[in-house]
């Protein structure tokens, strides 16, 4: 793990109070950090009760990605340190 890895997981467990869900096939094959999308939209979605990931939605609001959420209710950098690693 690089050291800008270490780095961008510490400010997302900072963030989320949770680890980063990494995609254990993807980081094997990879050599690098790599995101499971899928659970990452589940824990936003367990965190963020006004999140619906089936509609698309927050807080009843139409037109709301994973990375919408994220940028908008943990900032721009997290929405980017998440995107780096998709």
């Amino acid at each position: 793990m690089t050291e800008q890895e270490r780095i961008d997981r510490k400010k997302f467990h900072e963030a989320f109070k949770r680890d980063m869900p990494l995609d254990g096939l993807l980081v094997a094959a990879s050599g690098s950090l790599k995101i499971d999308v899928i659970k990452l939209d589940k824990m936003v979605q367990d965190l963020n009760p006004d999140y619906d990931s089936d509609n698309c939605t927050y807080k009843g609001v139409g037109g709301y990605s994973l990375s919408k959420i994220i940028g908008e209710v943990y900032g721009e950098e997290l929405e980017g340190i998440i995107n780096k690693y998709l």
